[in-house]
């Protein structure tokens, strides 16, 4: 066979394979691990539907994907009432097939109708006062939108951190019309008003969807993210995480379009260096 040939099918195989390993997201187990840098949190007192009030760490974690801690990136938690213990073995989903999923795990279904979450002094009483699994659009939609206006903007403290963190879980259990830092299923019950008013204003501004002074900070321009959960393996036996990654600028190719102009590009060449060997050789 022609040597050219062989150049080019080897060449379209291995820029194919490269491609594939793009769009490709594993569905194999991971491991995750305390990351280099120092965790964003602060403790503050809170309650769970009529649990009684108890210290909850609360900010984003620094994880990584090996032991070594090298690229470590920010994680925030989706599972309230179960504890962390790294290193521990996770599957990763997309946010809106975790959050939408009615069948299955891990979902948001299936963590937030088993233990704890099932659990009678969290469900039992009225819709404002219980901690409890919501509309899951709603839950999904919300996430989204406080991500994209305020996730950049929790990194900037630790406090603000924890802010973030407190909206998270009111998102998850709460119904929209208690999103509050002292009502509702989830209520902060310690005395830190810094950190009440900047719960209450993330949580205000996703209420009506209004971004344009958010305790001081303006939030109005947004940041498409793509989001992917780390739920532990079993559910449940550990947090479950969720990380985000900005999304490439409008106009900039993805990588599989990137990767997909390079093999024509490389085709249209080699088709040429063919023709024109063939003209040589003739």
């Amino acid at each position: 066979m022609n040597n050219t040939i062989i150049f080019a099918k080897r060449l379209g195989l291995s820029l194919g394979l490269a491609a594939l390993s793009l769009v490709s997201v594993s569905a194999q187990a991971q491991t995750l691990y305390n990351g280099s840098d120092a965790n964003k949190t602060e403790s503050y007192s809170v309650k769970f539907g009529t649990k009684d009030s108890a210290s909850t760490s609360m900010g984003a974690l620094s994880v990584s994907q090996n032991s070594s801690k090298t690229g470590s990136f920010w994680v925030y938690c989706l599972d309230p009432l179960n504890g962390t213990n790294l290193p521990t073995t996770y599957q990763t989903v997309g946010l809106e097939n975790f959050v939408k999923s009615t069948s299955g795990t891990p979902t948001y279904q299936a963590l937030f109708t088993s233990s704890p979450y099932n659990s009678g002094t969290l469900v039992t009483g009225s819709d404002s006062t219980s901690y409890q699994m919501r509309d899951k659009t709603q839950v999904y939609n919300n996430l989204v939108e406080l991500y994209s206006h305020a996730y950049v903007d929790s990194l900037s403290s630790e406090q603000k951190s924890a802010a973030f963190q407190y909206a998270i879980w009111s998102i998850l259990g709460e119904n929209t019309a208690q999103y509050s830092a002292t009502a509702g299923g989830l209520q902060h019950t310690g005395t830190s008003t810094t950190f009440r008013t900047q719960a209450n204003a993330y949580l205000t501004a996703l209420n009506n969807d209004s971004w344009s002074l958010v305790n001081g900070a303006v939030l109005t321009a947004t940041t498409s993210y793509t989001y992917t959960v780390y739920a532990s393996s079993p559910l449940g036996s550990s947090q479950t995480f969720l990380a985000v990654t900005p999304k490439p600028p409008s106009g900039v190719p993805e990588p599989t379009s990137a990767l997909l102009a390079v093999i024509g590009l490389a085709a249209i060449g080699l088709s040429r260096r063919r023709k024109a060997l063939n003209k040589s050789e003739a």
